[in-house]
């Protein structure tokens, strides 16, 4: 077929809006492909802040618990029961200074009456000794002996303000307890004794 004079600059133009359709495609698919790459690297960062964050945040977990698995050995370790050393007696169970700390029990196996003597029960080491061993708060244990006082049934312990003080009674009294600081029994008065804890 032949193509007439005028034909030619619209036969041009055509072929040249093809060009210009093909290349913009190829540019277009060359921008998904950035694009595609830019999102799975983005992707990967993403993936490997979250493995650097878990990391940490199992690093500081770990940290934590073993700063409070060492407190609580600690904790352990800050008190001491101390008896009159005419006492027979080398160690208690939990269970037995429980009841003796709760008026429970009121005689020592010798017939000899309990002196029952502690610290501020809102001191550092009374918190201590109620959570650990009569498993209650200073609030707890207070309201339980009011109410044991009222009714008639004894006495509550005796709460001493210096560790010195409460070692001076427990060494005058044959029935005596105490708990104290674990420091303070490196230098213990004549007439008392450290015992075991079980």
């Amino acid at each position: 077929m032949t193509i007439m004079k005028s034909q030619k600059p619209i036969l041009y133009l055509f072929v040249s809006i093809i060009q210009i359709l093909i290349c913009c495609n190829s540019v277009s698919g060359n921008d998904k492909g950035t694009n595609r790459t830019n999102i799975n690297t983005s992707k990967s960062n993403l993936d490997v802040s979250l493995i650097k964050n878990a990391s940490a945040s199992n690093s500081t977990i770990s940290a934590k618990l073993n700063q409070n698995k060492e407190t609580s050995i600690e904790q352990t370790q800050s008190y001491s029961v101390v008896i009159n050393s005419n006492n027979k007696i080398t160690s208690l169970t939990k269970k037995e200074l429980r009841l003796i700390f709760l008026g429970r029990k009121r005689y020592w196996t010798n017939k000899k009456k309990l002196s029952i003597y502690h610290l501020d029960v809102n001191s550092g080491i009374g918190k201590e000794f109620l959570k650990s061993i009569l498993r209650m708060t200073p609030e707890k244990f207070q309201l339980y002996w009011t109410k044991k006082v009222f009714s008639g049934y004894s006495a509550p312990p005796t709460e001493v303000k210096r560790g010195s003080k409460l070692l001076q009674h427990i060494a005058d009294i044959e029935g005596g307890i105490g708990i104290v600081l674990t420091s303070q029994t490196k230098n213990l008065p004549q007439g008392c004794k450290v015992i075991q804890i079980n």
